[in-house]
């Protein structure tokens, strides 16, 4: 057989097997991007309807639940300033059913902590003693999703308002996540 016919004939057996060249075939989980609040906000197209690990500060309120970070850079749209925070709270009849966390997943700590490390250095934890409440550091497993392009509208008294997810759609992402999905993070 010519080298060619050799080439194609491994291709085509490499194709029937499932055989992949250049990858880690130990694995059966795919591989799951880890990012912080920021990087994802930064990159809303890249994401969406994408299932992601983020990274960030758990903030929880009445009103619901977010996660947060504080970014150097801020998303604008038509003169609005979004606030760097991704939903946590859902409609479930409104969206598809959260991602299940595969049984083998690998949260990987090291980076899950190498991502932390980006977020203290700009996010501190708020304690408010008078209501015993602390945030937390978090990792959520989910979809990410957002309305492209984002969308603002004008209220009372000529202030725009953003169109987004949760507590007075403040949020321009939320992240749909099952029970399972959250990791509680200790900094070292």
């Amino acid at each position: 057989m010519g080298t060619m016919c050799r080439a194609i004939f491994g291709v085509c057996i490499a194709v029937i097997t499932g055989c992949t060249f250049g990858q880690d075939t130990t694995s059966s989980q795919p591989t799951v991007p880890v990012v912080t609040v920021c990087e994802v906000l930064n990159n809303l197209s890249q994401h969406n309807g994408k299932v992601v690990v983020v990274v960030g500060k758990l903030v929880g309120t009445e009103e619901g639940s977010w996660l947060r970070e504080d970014c150097d850079e801020k998303t604008v749209t038509d003169g609005f300033t979004w606030e760097n925070i991704i939903s946590l709270a859902y409609v479930q009849s409104t969206v598809e059913p959260p991602p299940r966390v595969p049984k083998d997943f690998d949260w990987d700590l090291t980076l899950l902590l190498k991502k932390l490390k980006q977020v203290r250095r700009t996010t501190r934890l708020q304690v408010l003693k008078q209501y015993n409440y602390t945030d937390r550091w978090c990792a959520v497993f989910g979809r990410f999703e957002t309305r492209l392009p984002l969308q603002v509208a004008l209220g009372g008294g000529g202030k725009l308002f953003g169109y987004g997810f949760g507590h007075l759609n403040a949020a321009p992402a939320q992240l749909i996540s099952g029970d399972d999905g959250y990791r509680e993070l200790k900094p070292k």
